[in-house]
């Protein structure tokens, strides 16, 4: 089967039990969405600041990796067992 970049993908580290699955993709689908939603902000700040300014409404949290921090862009990988995704 192949796998085409805009389609979404799931790897596990660990086996699971067939009576796990509905969990497991379930936690995926939500690490999945928190990932897509914090770097669409961060998409938009990056975009939008104009760099002087000091007075931020949010704070936004800027995508990184957590091995070297690096700034993550897509495609990339998204843990659904670690709690910072």
């Amino acid at each position: 089967m192949e796998h085409y970049p805009s389609h979404d993908m799931i790897k596990t580290l660990r086996f699971f039990t067939t009576r796990e699955t509905i969990t497991v993709l379930k936690r995926a689908r939500s690490a999945l969405q928190d990932a897509k939603e914090a770097m669409s902000r961060a998409d938009v700040y990056l975009a939008t600041r104009t760099g002087d300014s000091d007075d931020e409404d949010e704070e936004v949290v800027i995508p990184s990796c957590v091995l070297c921090n690096e700034r993550v862009s897509k495609p990339c990988w998204c843990c659904t067992e670690c709690p910072s995704g």
